[in-house]
């Protein structure tokens, strides 16, 4: 029920090609003609296999081999990070982070093949590994559309397949088990299906560089579990970002150059381990929200730039102690630099101008590699020593 048989019957498709592959060459002697788990797993295998040209994988992990399907892997170390070897291929069974019922331990799990030069459509049939729980297929070559319940797997976890080239709407069937959805550069299109916004246990979502993707961060968030959300150069013209993403704990906040407008609603106070804020490149207006005034100890980058933002820059922003990267160029500020940034410590990137500041510049921040000021001209705004006086 899996492949339409006028699919199965096409000697063009790949699964026609697994089918044969199945049928014909595929030793029986490693499992029983009546195991249909294990037929239904290599006949899937197979298809993804013929689907995404397998001859001319880098690596063929043992695919279509007589080898048990499960054993079609190799464990990889990354010998520069000194981590633990890490499973590429098929992954079965119990072990590892995933939480199994007995006698799972011949059912596939994880299907890992990053860089590993998949050229082609991510067939529908994967949906058939009704135990798949991590499916990890980043930078490759994979196109083509999507069928839409082709992540409707109960147990689905984590969705990488972020850097190919899939051409696709975003199905809208996802299991609420999922976690993490990681489709970064791609070439989506259409909407940003409601479905994603009311999934319980996501806590990581990354879209962009997808930019004929269209939508808006919907109200319902705060449904979700998000820590990580990256929106970059997605299309939400014509939308404001809700102040349901004040209930989340935000660690990384990306939404650069989406055509938002609006203000910024309050949204990081329960945001205690946030990480990067990047809200560059939109019509975003008001001042800038109390709780980025507040400590967050591991915030590196705050990133405001070409928005609307106005006001006083407020002296709290010096809170943040880990902060190295502050943006606030080509926004609407107004009044003079805090002299309390003097305290910030590992603070790199600073820019200032396209604003309406005046005042000096303490040369007290002149250790800062990286910092612009309207300070150019005969009467400048602002009076820098050691500031990038014509940037733009």
């Amino acid at each position: 029920d899996i492949t339409p048989l006028s699919t199965l019957t096409d000697p063009t498709t790949p699964q026609y090609a697994a089918l044969d592959w199945l049928a014909n060459k595929d030793s029986g002697a490693s499992y029983s003609s009546a195991d249909d788990v294990r037929i239904l797993q290599r006949y899937v295998l197979a298809t993804l296999y013929y689907s995404t040209g397998g001859a001319n994988w880098n690596k063929n992990y043992g695919f279509l081999s007589d080898e048990h399907e499960c054993k079609w892997f190799e464990e990889e170390k990354d010998w520069v990070l000194d981590m633990t070897p890490i499973t590429h291929g098929i992954k079965c069974g119990d072990e590892g982070w995933f939480d199994f019922e007995e006698g799972d331990d011949e059912h596939i799990m994880e299907i890992r093949l990053e860089s590993n030069n998949l050229d082609g459509p991510l067939p529908s049939e994967i949906n058939a590994l009704y135990l798949l729980q991590g499916l990890y297929l980043s930078n490759n070559k994979l196109r083509s559309d999507l069928a839409e319940d082709i992540f409707d797997i109960p147990n689905l976890r984590e969705i990488e397949l972020q850097q190919n080239a899939i051409f696709a709407k975003l199905p809208t069937k996802l299991p609420e088990a999922l976690e993490k959805i990681d489709m970064t550069s791609n070439r989506l299109v259409g909407e940003i299906p409601s479905s994603i916004w009311i999934l319980p246990n996501l806590r990581f979502l990354s879209l962009g560089g997808n930019k004929d993707l269209t939508g808006s961060i919907r109200a319902e968030v705060d449904q979700t579990n998000l820590q990580v959300i990256n929106l970059n150069d997605v299309d939400l013209s014509g939308s404001s970002l809700p102040e349901s993403l004040a209930m989340l704990d935000l660690v990384i906040f990306e939404v650069a150059n989406c055509g938002l407008s609006g203000t910024l609603p309050d949204i990081f106070e329960r945001s205690d381990d946030l990480q990067i804020v990047n809200l560059s490149k939109n019509s975003i207006e008001g001042s800038i929200p109390v709780s980025l005034d507040r400590l967050h100890t591991n915030l590196s980058v705050i990133n405001l730039e070409d928005n609307l933002f106005s006001g006083d820059i407020p002296w709290g922003l010096t809170k943040n102690i880990a902060l190295s990267y502050l943006g606030l160029a080509s926004n609407q500020f107004t009044g003079t630099v805090p002299w309390q940034f003097r305290f910030f410590l590992y603070l790199n990137t600073l820019t200032l101008h396209n604003n309406n500041l005046y005042g000096q510049v303490d040369n007290s921040l002149c250790y800062i590699n990286q910092l612009t000021a309207d300070c150019s001209g005969e009467q400048p705004e602002l009076s820098c020593s050691c500031c990038i006086c014509d940037a733009e």
